[in-house]
C-alpha cells in the first residue's frame, strides 16, 4: 500500500492489510507511520481509528519526513479530520513550507495555490527550477497547474514528461488533452493509449478514474 494510492481491496483484505502495516508503523520509521496513518484515514474500522490516524500524520511529520509533512498539512487545512479553524490552517501551511524547504514537490503545488498570494510565484518558481533539473514529478505538478489554468501550451511539455515517466494524472491528462485537442490535433488513437495507461495505474486520482471510464464509454469503438 501507497500513501498516494486508492487501493481497491476486501474486507478480508483490509484486515490482512492492517496487521502488515501495524508491525511496519511500531518500527517508528517516517515511512511505516505514514502508511498506517494514511490507511486509518481512509479504512477506519471504529472510532478512534481517524483520531489515531491524525496523531500518526503528525508523529511522522515530526520526525522530519517531507511526504508527511505534505499529508499532515491536508488534514490539517481541510478540515476533515480535525476542526476547520484557522489555526489549524496556518499550522498546514507551516508544515508545507517545512517540507518545500527539502525541496519536496507535492508541496511547492501546494503553496502555489494556498500560500498568501504575494508568495506563490516564488513556490512556482522553485517547481519550475525542478523540473529544468529534471525532476519529473515537478512536471507532474506543473502538468497539473496549468491544465487547471488552461494555459495548455505551457502544460504541454510537462504533461508528456511526466506522463512518460508513469504519473497516473498526468497520463489521464495527456488523454483527455488528446482527446479534447489541447496541446495538437484531436487523437482519438492517442487518447485512448494514455486512458489505457492512466486506467491501469493504481494510484489513478478516483476523479480522474472516473473522468478516464467516461472517455473510455466515448472513445468504445475507435480503437
Amino acid at each position: 500500500l501507497n500513501a498516494e494510492q486508492q487501493v481497491y481491496v476486501t474486507t478480508r483484505d483490509l484486515a490482512k492489510a492492517r496487521a502488515t502495516l501495524e508491525k511496519a508503523a511500531s518500527y517508528q520509521t517516517p515511512s511505516g507511520l505514514l502508511e498506517l496513518a494514511y490507511f486509518l484515514h481512509h479504512n477506519p474500522a471504529g472510532p478512534g481509528d481517524q483520531a489515531r490516524a491524525v496523531e500518526l500524520y503528525k508523529a511522522a511529520a515530526d520526525l522530519g519526513f517531507a511526504k508527511a509533512r505534505a499529508h499532515y498539512a491536508t488534514v490539517l487545512m481541510t478540515g476533515r479530520l480535525v476542526p476547520a479553524t484557522q489555526a489549524n490552517y496556518d499550522a498546514g501551511l507551516a508544515q508545507l513550507r517545512l517540507a518545500a524547504e527539502t525541496g519536496y514537490p507535492h508541496a511547492l503545488f501546494s503553496l502555489s495555490i494556498a500560500d498568501a498570494p504575494e508568495r506563490r510565484a516564488t513556490w512556482r518558481t522553485r517547481l519550475q527550477t525542478l523540473a529544468d533539473s529534471g525532476d519529473a514529478a515537478a512536471d507532474h505538478w506543473l502538468c497539473t497547474l496549468n491544465v487547471q489554468d488552461k494555459q495548455y501550451e505551457q502544460a504541454a511539455k510537462h504533461c508528456s514528461t511526466a506522463a512518460t515517466a508513469g504519473f497516473a494524472d498526468s497520463q489521464a491528462y495527456m488523454a483527455l488533452a488528446a482527446d479534447g485537442g489541447w496541446f495538437a490535433p484531436r487523437s482519438s488513437r492517442d487518447a485512448l493509449h494514455w486512458m489505457r495507461q492512466a486506467l491501469s495505474r493504481s494510484d489513478l486520482d478516483p476523479g480522474m478514474r472516473a473522468r478516464m471510464q467516461s472517455l473510455q464509454v466515448a472513445l468504445s469503438g475507435k480503437s
